[in-house]
């Protein structure tokens, strides 16, 4: 259905893949297991009730998801609930699990939905970014960063939306600049240049 890719403030990456038939995936997965087992390449262990599975010398996220992929030398991968976890690190897939276990996933927090509302329902492809240093430079860095791109029609779209939380700076107030006025009343027409 849906698949992410993340790359973690660790250097770790990550994808998860929502999937449609999770029996049939595990079936193939299984296959592949056996292989890699043949070739002493494989190796498995459980974390809180979850194998995690670890496939040596693999391309797996390249054959299945690229673009979206990464070489590791170590492909660690799960199985939760309808979602394949693939990562090149194993503290990434156990931090997962934590997460899950937790309900300290983005589609349980408010600030992360309320955020999402803003963004394009229809896009095929969104960024979504946290923490937003490398991105932005020096300038006003937002707390969260979404840059999508949708196809409508036989056209071709992008959006992008940036939400900035308070700034811990003073304000700076720009020279030859007026303050705001209340007005009581709501404004019933745009402003208009006059001579």
């Amino acid at each position: 259905n849906e698949i992410a890719m993340i790359s973690l403030p660790s250097g770790q990456k990550m994808i998860i893949a929502e999937l449609k038939e999770i029996t049939k995936a595990q079936t193939e997965l299984n296959k592949i297991n056996a292989v890699f087992a043949k070739e002493k390449q494989y190796a498995h262990e459980s974390y809180a009730n979850e194998d995690i599975h670890i496939l040596k010398q693999s391309s797996l996220s390249q054959t299945l998801f690229w673009p979206l992929s990464f070489e590791t030398s170590e492909l660690y991968y799960s199985i939760s609930n309808d979602l394949l976890i693939l990562s090149d690190g194993e503290q990434a897939i156990k931090e997962f699990i934590d997460a899950s276990n937790s309900d300290n996933t983005l589609n349980k927090s408010h600030e992360w939905n309320k955020f999402l509302e803003s963004t394009l329902q229809e896009s095929n492809v969104s960024f979504f970014v946290s923490t937003a240093d490398e991105l932005f430079g020096s300038l006003r860095q937002p707390q969260k960063f979404s840059l999508q791109f949708y196809a409508l029609e036989g056209d071709y779209y992008a959006s992008a939306v940036m939400q900035f939380g308070k700034s811990s700076d003073k304000k700076i107030t720009p020279k030859n600049t007026r303050k705001g006025t209340e007005f009581g009343q709501p404004v019933n027409a745009k402003p208009w240049p006059v001579r």
